[in-house]
């Protein structure tokens, strides 16, 4: 078997090589011979119509039963290999292919074999008969390379019988009509170097076939790793995800329960001896949150349901706004804070989500700087906004400055205390920029400091009028002294765990409320059936595979107006997309005293307006 191995293999181990060859010579071998059966008719129609044109011009040379003779040896030659041909692809599985490839070379050999034979007729004509027989064979033996893809053994046994006994004729000047010596053997010749020059053309053509081949399997095989290799990280990206879904309900679960029975101790007024051991829970409560927080925003962003909700805005009236927020932190570490921020810009953003990414980086600069200033700077470059966070820190190593937009990576925290965060905060920020179309760009160098560039679409005035300038509230802020809310509301508290349920029905009563609770569908509805709620306050993930969204939905088959807060830890893709397809209002664990009255307070003015109405 001819085998070759392709240039780009040379490098590769022997042990690598040879399986390559082995399998790409089989897959030469067996396309060459689907080739064959494929094309059978037209390379038969071919043979059969040279023996055809050979016959009428032998019939003034030889007597009419020669002829005949010659034309049956032709076609019997013919039907051989066609039913050869016809039988490549149907006998692949029971005869071997070494079987089959002889079979094939054979039935070659005896159909050029059988055409040669007309030479011998031919050697009583002209030497202008001669001559277009010659063409005749040779022109078989040029498009006999392409037809078989050069393949050595079957093309050369073709061939031969083809070339050899024309080139002889010619050399030895054999025939009635015989031509000057020279003349005879330079034909003779030209015919031999012609064989010759086909021989090493087929030789060629199979050799780049087969290379040819030996790369599509490769590119093929790569393709199928790099299939594998995208289809392996996809699934450790999505346990990944799912593993801190998981791991974040399970955390947020008791947190949730602290921070309730936390918000129920400031509400009670602690006396002043056990007030700073409340305010360190509350400020450990907090921080456990934001941590928390963070893996629910990577969630949002990568499961796509975080929606940017665009108003105009003065840049200018923004960042004063945001700079002020952080003065003071930078005052108590010594740091100066420069605000070079002049005149009025107008940008059409989220303003929230704007705030987030502009805090995360000036909650960076600040971490990372121990003396010198941050500055906060905007300028107008054409039709783009620039935003600059600049600090005078320690700054960035190169190697590091792809990095640090990875999840969970931190630079000098290998201990991962609880104190340097999870490492979330620039890649939220890089979803976020990119959620937002603008364009970040960083500088950074050892000991020089670090420059954080956004670049946005600005107009010098609004198109509609720009939203307030008042901040979003800095979820990185500590919680304020808690004023006491008084709410006059029926609330069914839906949780399987008793210690929740507890928690939330003391806080509940501590803001004036009526509660009760359920732990099941079932008994909420046993509840409702008695009492009428006027808000459901339902935790997403029941026992039994039941959920808040469906209870919420049987409790407002009995009470329609009913207002709904759901309750979740879950940060998993799907479980988001059933959140905002729910249209419910979602609080995530643990719940924030804040947006837990913020959302009460709704309640209760919605109750004012349909108790008035009626």
């Amino acid at each position: 078997m001819y085998a070759i191995a392709p240039k780009r293999f040379m490098k590769l181990p022997n042990s690598i090589i040879k399986p390559i060859n082995q399998k790409v010579m089989h897959l030469a071998h067996e396309q060459m011979l689907a080739s064959l059966a494929k094309n059978s008719t037209k390379s038969h129609l071919g043979a059969f119509s040279a023996a055809v044109i050979l016959s009428a011009i032998g019939l003034q040379y030889e007597a009419h039963g020669a002829i005949v003779i010659l034309l049956i040896l032709v076609m019997a030659a013919q039907l051989f290999r066609n039913r050869v041909d016809t039988q490549l692809l149907s006998n692949a599985v029971s005869d071997s292919l070494a079987h089959r490839l002889r079979r094939c070379a054979l039935a070659s050999f005896l159909s050029s074999v059988s055409l040669a034979f007309y030479l011998v007729i031919l050697l009583e004509a002209p030497v202008v008969i001669r001559s277009v027989y010659t063409l005749i064979l040779l022109s078989l033996a040029t498009g006999a390379v392409s037809y078989r893809n050069g393949h050595p053994m079957t093309y050369r046994l073709y061939m031969l019988p083809l070339v050899l006994p024309l080139s002889l004729v010619w050399a030895l000047n054999i025939g009635e009509h015989e031509v000057d010596r020279w003349l005879s053997v330079l034909i003779g010749g030209v015919v031999l170097l012609y064989g010759l020059i086909l021989w090493g053309f087929a030789a060629n053509t199979w050799q780049a076939y087969v290379e040819n081949l030996a790369l599509r399997l490769s590119d093929q095989e790569r393709a199928a790793q790099l299939s594998t290799a995208l289809a392996e990280a996809a699934a450790a990206n999505l346990a990944k995800t799912k593993f801190l879904a998981i791991a974040s309900h399970d955390l947020r679960q008791p947190l949730h329960t602290i921070s309730l029975l936390t918000s129920i101790l400031k509400l009670r007024h602690a006396e002043d001896s056990n007030a700073e051991v409340v305010n360190m829970l509350s400020s450990v409560v907090v921080s456990l949150g934001r941590q928390l927080d963070d893996l629910l925003d990577i969630s949002k962003l990568d499961s796509g349901v975080l929606q940017v909700q665009c108003e105009w805005l003065d840049l200018g009236d923004f960042l004063r706004g945001l700079a002020s927020e952080f003065e003071p932190a930078l005052v108590a570490k010594n740091l100066k804070m420069n605000c070079h921020v002049s005149g009025h810009l107008y940008a059409y953003f989220d303003q929230a989500l704007l705030a987030r990414v502009i805090r995360n980086l000036m909650h960076n600069a600040l971490k990372f700087t121990n003396e010198g200033s941050v500055s906060l700077v905007l300028s107008l470059n054409q039709d783009k906004a620039v935003i600059k966070i600049l600090d005078t820190g320690r700054g960035i190593a190169a190697e590091h400055q792809n990095d640090i937009f990875n999840e969970f990576f931190q630079i000098d925290n290998a201990a991962h205390t609880r104190a340097e965060g999870l490492g979330l905060g620039l890649a939220i920020v890089k979803r976020l920029c990119n959620l937002m179309n603008i364009q970040m760009h960083m500088t950074s160098a050892l000991g020089r400091g670090t420059q954080f560039d956004l670049i946005l679409n600005a107009k010098p005035e609004p198109i509609f009028a720009p939203a307030s300038t008042s901040i979003p509230e800095s979820p990185r802020t500590p919680l304020p002294e808690i004023a006491t809310p008084s709410y006059n509301l029926r609330v069914l508290v839906v949780d399987d765990e008793a210690e929740v349920c507890a928690s939330m029905s003391l806080l509940l009563e501590e803001l004036g409320c009526d509660a009760r609770i359920a732990s099941t569908i079932t008994q909420a509805l046993e509840v409702c059936s008695k009492w009428v709620p006027d808000v459901v306050i339902a935790d997403y993930r029941l026992a039994d595979h039941e959920t808040g969204i469906q209870t919420v939905e049987r409790v407002r088959r009995l009470h329609p107006q009913v207002t709904a807060i759901l309750i979740s830890g879950d940060t998993a893709s799907e479980e988001l997309l059933a959140f905002e397809a729910a249209g419910l209002p979602t609080l995530h664990k643990p719940v924030s005293f804040d947006r837990l009255i913020e959302e009460l307070g709704r309640a209760q003015a919605s109750l004012n307006t349909s108790l008035s109405k009626d």
